[in-house]
């Protein structure tokens, strides 16, 4: 178990540099990140323009960088084509708006020192789609929001965070690609009516990380190659985790201090150290998932009212180990 980055009190620290060395430079050469990946672009083109600031419905306007719409449900507003450099200022901030919206096909880049490629504060409504963060402090911030979705975007390079939710409701991210981010590639919290699908995460500390998060949806992941962790679910409540792949590795799953919790049909192979890493929590159900190949299996401790049934256990060096008589395996 572990706090989320940069929370405090529940907020976001803003990142600074530390004695006139960058606080990039450092954590690169603790981790051994030898370099910066190169950016992705996206195939059409894009016209530079400065960072964006919205703040209240009034402010989506052309010169703000709205390219259409009226903030309706069938017509929202639309920030699109626009290529920003972050290095003075958040890409794209929105904040405390319930007009509806939609951010697309954006480049925003180069924000690494302090700055967020989109930051979504106190809004309701909104859509980022099919864009591209790179190089950033995290990819996209979204805080103390409802009824926001953030869908076929890439993600990489992010000093933090690739894609980071805190203290919202109704959030999906689907279909992202979150990679070589330095800390998480998708991480919420304190968040309810969370639905994470069809992301692809690889190379990041943590590939999914969900932290206090009550009534979650986690299925059809790819959350493989050199995760610390696959997919995590810590202080959490009322979750499924579905057809996930989570393959090479240090843990496919890690579960903490969670409750009701169903993990079902997964695939978790090549671990260098277990599938599942289970540490206190109740009620929760591992059935018809496949372990193979990891260095431990199914792995609790401190569990109560756990149910394990109907999995392949293939080829792991400790198949599974348990407390005695805590729990119920093989469907009791």
């Amino acid at each position: 178990m572990r706090s989320p980055t940069g929370s405090t009190g529940g907020g976001r620290a803003r990142r600074v540099n530390v004695g006139g060395v960058s606080l990039l430079l450092l954590m690169l050469a603790f981790a051994g990140f030898t370099g910066l990946l190169a950016v992705p672009s996206p195939a059409s083109a894009l016209t530079p323009r400065a960072p964006i600031l919205i703040d209240g419905n009034a402010a989506f306007t052309a010169q703000n960088g709205v390219t259409g719409g009226s903030g309706t449900p069938d017509d929202p507003y639309v920030i699109e084509g626009w290529e920003i450099d972050a290095s003075a200022a958040d890409g794209i901030a929105i904040l405390y708006t319930t007009a509806h919206f939609v951010v697309r096909n954006v480049r925003v880049h180069s924000g690494l020192w302090s700055y967020v490629g989109v930051w979504l504060e106190g809004v309701q409504n909104g859509r980022v789609e099919g864009s591209v963060f790179a190089d950033n402090a995290d990819g996209v911030y979204v805080l103390n929001s409802a009824d926001v979705t953030l869908t076929s975007n890439t993600v990489t390079g992010s000093l933090w965070d690739g894609i980071r939710v805190d203290l919202s409701t109704r959030i999906s991210l689907v279909g992202n690609d979150a990679q070589w981010n330095q800390f998480d590639g998708l991480s919420v919290y304190e968040t309810t009516a969370l639905a994470v699908t069809n992301n692809v995460v690889s190379n990041n500390d943590w590939g999914v990380y969900l932290w206090y998060v009550d009534s979650a949806t986690v299925a059809g992941n790819n959350a493989s190659a050199n995760n610390v962790v696959g997919i995590g679910f810590d202080f959490s409540s009322n979750a499924t985790a579905t057809g996930n792949q989570l393959w090479d590795n240090d843990w496919g799953f890690d579960v903490s201090e969670t409750s009701h919790l169903v993990v079902r049909g997964n695939a978790v192979g090549r671990s260098t150290s277990d599938a599942v890493a289970v540490t206190g929590g109740t009620n929760l159900t591992f059935v018809q998932n496949t372990f193979v190949g990891d260095a431990g299996g199914l792995m609790m401790v401190g569990a109560t009212n756990a149910r394990v049934y109907h999995n392949a256990f293939l080829g792991n060096t400790i198949q599974a180990a348990d407390d005695p008589g805590a729990n119920a395996w093989d469907d009791g």
